[in-house]
Formats: C-alpha cells, sequence, structure tokens
C-alpha cells in the first residue's frame, strides 16, 4: 500500500477493538510495508481506539463533539 487515509484505519481499527484487546490486536496483526508516516498513523489510531473503547467518559466526549459536528454540516 503505497497511500492510506486515517480514516479508514480509524474505522478499522475501531472495529475490531470492540471485541478484541489493544495488546492482542498488536499481536494477531502483521503490518507490513508501511512507510514511517503510515507507522506513526497506524500505531496512533490504535492507541485512539482502545481509549475511545476503554473509557466511557472519553467515548461520550467524542460522541458529543462528533453528533455536534454532523447537525452542523446539515
Amino acid at each position: 500500500m503505497t497511500q492510506f487515509a486515517s480514516p479508514f484505519f480509524n474505522f478499522a481499527i475501531g472495529q475490531l477493538l470492540k471485541d478484541i484487546a489493544e495488546a492482542d490486536l498488536r499481536e494477531l496483526l502483521n503490518i507490513q510495508h508501511l512507510n514511517e508516516t503510515g507507522k506513526l498513523v497506524f500505531d496512533l489510531v490504535i492507541e485512539n481506539a482502545a481509549k475511545y473503547h476503554g473509557d466511557k467518559g472519553y467515548r461520550k466526549i467524542v460522541d458529543d463533539i462528533l453528533g455536534q459536528q454532523a447537525k452542523e454540516s446539515d
């Protein structure tokens, strides 16, 4: 893969972390051939998704912000 977008990673990793612990996911995934930027984005996405699924307060804040943005874009 030569190009990627973090929204793809956000969605894909977020779906996986609903059912799999972060440490288990990191062990199960075999990510190859990402450049340094891709690795940084990938690691950040995993950290953010794990925080989202593991911290109800953080999840509520994120959901509230996204809900507000959706209302403003209508």
